[in-house]
């Protein structure tokens, strides 16, 4: 079973390169329910204009992605857990703003691991963060590259968070 798992990942890591990016994490609750999945890819010639987190004490509930091509914006689903946080936030990024890095905390709630808050690092400032810091910290910084999506694991919260990074010329390494 052991070999059939690994070589199951080592084909999604494949398929996922063959779209031209790679996944980097996860950082949070490593695996759930296959339901629990959630992924946010922007499509070729896309642009990320916004990130709504909808956030509490200790916990992210929520998020959302907004994109914009040739002036027309497009929301992705909520991914989200089961409840609803006191602060919704958003994030407006410039359009020449790109995130070239996420920090965040990892923390436990009612016996689940989950990613607790999320900063949101570009070319131009940091935003966030977003939720409240636990002392378990995670930094996904990039210099080479550019960020394509980002996927993970909803139950209660936002359990775990990755990247999809798209790789320039370069061999990509974070």
């Amino acid at each position: 079973m052991g070999w059939i798992v690994q070589n199951l990942q080592k084909t999604l890591e494949l398929q996922d390169f063959s779209k031209g990016f790679i996944r980097v994490g996860t950082w949070g609750r490593k695996i759930g329910d296959p339901k629990n999945n959630w992924s946010f890819e922007l499509e070729k010639g896309h642009n990320m204009v916004n990130i709504t987190i909808d956030h509490g004490d200790h916990v992210i509930y929520s998020l959302m992605f907004t994109s914009e091509s040739k002036g027309v914006l497009n929301d992705s689903d909520k991914f989200r857990g089961w409840g609803g946080g006191e602060t919704v936030s958003e994030v407006i990024f410039d359009g020449d703003e790109e995130i070239n890095g996420i920090n965040g905390t990892i923390g436990s709630r009612d016996g689940f691991i989950l990613i607790s808050s999320l900063s949101f690092m570009t070319n131009k400032r940091t935003h966030g963060p977003f939720g409240q810091a636990t002392k378990i910290a995670f930094s996904i910084p990039w210099d080479k590259g550019s960020l394509v999506g980002f996927y993970g694991l909803a139950g209660c919260y936002i359990d775990s968070i990755g990247i999809y990074l798209k790789a320039n010329e370069e061999v990509l390494r974070v």
